[in-house]
């Protein structure tokens, strides 16, 4: 089963709000190989498992209501199969390939087992229930991470200011700094929301 969350853009916020503008779905890729093996990926390559590959059917078949027109995905494996999936199903011509939805770079702590990887971090930060890791070998900031995902929010709302319904294909921690975007918290307040599972939908609709 896919959740749906529901968050309201309010005005005074980093964007302005546009009439008639289309709803914006913001999705987690289906598992992959690194998911189902406990390993922190970041921007490791890895494809699809059987799992998410139902995960991203299903998806598909929650949306086929929505009307959807455009899709983005990240370039990784991982979210242009899922994105490859559900634009078939949907009977949709082509992805739109946007490299501001590519996961947080991990550095050199991507491929090693989450528990490992975080005993070698720099610094680690609990924030509900997990650990985030927040400095380590050519990790990527979380305030870097937050910075890109302003900018793709704005180009998203762009894409969707005809009246488009929007669905983007992207990552755990990008998705998590997209809400903290749309909501108006920092960065710090975003990691405290639950994490987004394989395959979840947000959908971000204008009030």
């Amino acid at each position: 089963m896919i959740n749906l969350v529901i968050l309201l853009y309010h005005s005074g916020h980093y964007y302005a709000i546009m009439k008639n503008m289309g709803t914006i779905y913001i999705m987690r890729h289906g598992e992959c190989l690194d998911n189902a093996r406990g390993v922190l990926n970041g921007r490791r390559d890895t494809g699809l498992t059987e799992l998410g590959k139902k995960q991203a059917r299903a998806a598909a078949n929650q949306l086929k209501s929505a009307k959807i027109k455009i899709i983005f995905s990240s370039p990784l494996k991982r979210t242009h199969q899922t994105a490859a999936l559900i634009k078939k199903e949907l009977g949709l011509s082509k992805v739109m390939i946007e490299p501001d939805l590519l996961e947080r770079d991990v550095g050199k702590l991507g491929g090693l087992p989450s528990a490992e990887a975080q005993r070698r971090a720099a610094k680690v930060m609990r924030a509900g229930h997990l650990d985030y890791i927040l400095a380590g070998p050519s990790v990527e900031s979380f305030a870097a991470t937050y910075r890109r995902a302003r900018r793709v929010w704005k180009k998203l709302r762009l894409a969707a200011k005809k009246g488009d319904n929007v669905l983007a294909i992207t990552h755990g921690d990008l998705s998590m700094m997209l809400r903290a975007v749309v909501r108006g918290w920092t960065w710090r307040r975003g990691l405290v929301e639950p994490y987004l599972e394989n395959g979840e939908i947000i959908i971000l609709r204008p009030s």
